[in-house]
């Protein structure tokens, strides 16, 4: 749930530059709700501004820290992982209510709430007003994106790649939730639904439950 502001949204001065990066935190729900979709955005590189809503530094087996941080945007919010070479970098520009101007790599992986890994971060206010300074020499080079051209980061929202059969679109594939009583004669019931699940064969997830 995004936050509540009496004085209005602390990125609606910026929002027509979030809109240019053709990317919003809402596209990651999107990807949560259609897991066969959402999974082709796993691994793409994205930019977009938002605001820091919360921040939770943790240090790993190496004396390093990382930082857990939830990221808002007008559309919504998500949660993204800083790992110790991005937050040795980029420490100063997280904190709290701090608005910021990110790269980040999608990671959605099945059964997983979409997320975003920081691979930079700059101040949004330097951004907007073109005062930000170049990255860090030890910085990450900006990495190829198969849908994006010769671009570095594209300028519209790359759409995942359609499943075709014998050139038609499949849609993503659903899950079907079936519950059963434990006062049923549930191994007979099982077996009927595995004979109707093979009479009507297709892409879409069944899972059973017993309470």
């Amino acid at each position: 749930m995004t936050g509540v502001y009496l004085s209005g949204h602390p990125l609606l001065p910026y929002k027509e530059l979030l809109a240019h990066t053709g990317f919003a935190l809402s596209d990651l729900l999107d990807a949560q709700e259609e897991p066969e979709s959402g999974q082709a955005w796993d691994g793409r590189f994205v930019e977009l501004g938002g605001i820091v809503s919360t921040l939770k530094t943790k240090i790993t087996s190496n004396m390093k820290t990382m930082a857990f941080v939830t990221l808002e945007d007008l559309t919504g919010s998500a949660e993204a992982l800083v790992f110790p070479n991005c937050w040795e970098r980029c420490a100063r520009y997280l904190e709290v209510d701090g608005l910021v101007y990110v790269r980040a790599r999608i990671s959605a992986r099945e059964e997983e709430a979409p997320k975003l890994i920081l691979e930079n971060v700059r101040s949004l206010e330097e951004v907007a007003t073109g005062k930000a300074g170049a990255a860090p020499a030890d910085a990450p080079p900006p990495p190829a994106d198969p849908g994006a051209g010769t671009a570095p980061y594209p300028a519209h929202r790359p759409a995942p790649p359609e499943t075709t059969r014998g050139g038609v679109p499949v849609p993503p594939a659903r899950r079907l939730f079936v519950k059963f009583s434990a006062e049923r004669d549930v191994p007979s019931c099982l077996e009927q639904l595995k004979a109707l699940a093979a009479s009507h064969p297709g892409g879409d997830e069944v899972r059973v439950y017993v309470e």
